[in-house]
């Protein structure tokens, strides 16, 4: 199943509401999104929202 989503050049919606040391690109689709912690390897709300599709909700943010 392929879900639309915004083009990678428009950001996550998480931005908005982390400050500039936590933006970081999503290890998936490189979207600018909230980075958990240092160094952190996340992935934005959408390529997390199809892996939930596809694994069930254990993966989490940051995952």
């Amino acid at each position: 199943m392929t879900s639309l989503h915004p083009p990678v050049s428009e950001d996550d919606p998480s931005v908005a509401t982390c400050s500039g040391e936590q933006v970081g690109m999503c290890a998936t689709c490189q979207r600018r999104t909230h980075r958990y912690g240092r160094g952190g390897n996340p992935l934005c709300s959408y390529c997390r929202a199809d892996l939930q599709q596809k694994w069930g909700t254990s993966v989490k943010p940051g995952s």
